[in-house]
């Protein structure tokens, strides 16, 4: 079964894909900046809410969870002060 039709539908497919992974990429750091942006404080509940922002975004179970993790010990060590402390994680 060919999927392409000749070799120069290939890199228009390719070019497709890239743009399309840019503005998913952009949309998740955009919600990602908004939820955060002038956050002086951070607290446990706001993890569910990057939770389900990198689940949407399609990160994958596994490295969610694996996030999530690395967070949470983080926030209870306090090392994440406030919203730039999670991009800087």
């Amino acid at each position: 079964m060919k999927i392409f039709k000749s070799k120069k539908e290939i890199p228009l497919a390719v070019e497709s894909l890239s743009a399309g992974l840019t503005k998913s990429r952009q949309g998740f750091v955009k919600n990602l900046s908004s939820l955060l942006l002038g956050k002086k404080t951070l607290d446990p509940s706001i993890l569910n809410e990057i939770e389900t922002l990198l689940i949407t975004a399609d990160v994958g179970v596994q490295l969610t969870q694996e996030i999530i993790a690395y967070l949470t010990g983080q926030l209870k060590r306090n090392a994440l002060k406030d919203g730039d402390a999670v991009f800087n994680a």
